[in-house]
């Protein structure tokens, strides 16, 4: 919860102190790193996710 909260005062802060490119921009390369970031804890080498032959 208080991630989230800090996360929207930074994000407040940016907006009205900045400009909404900038904020925008934050927000689309944070997107980008937690999809990666996802996608590649999820990929996983396991014997029992590959097919058998």
């Amino acid at each position: 919860m208080l991630a989230m909260f800090l996360g929207a005062l930074a994000g407040a802060g940016i907006i009205l102190h900045g400009r909404l490119s900038c904020a925008l921009g934050l927000t689309l390369l944070l997107l980008a790193v937690t999809a990666v970031t996802t996608h590649r804890l999820s990929a996983t080498d396991a014997p029992w996710v590959r097919p058998r032959p």
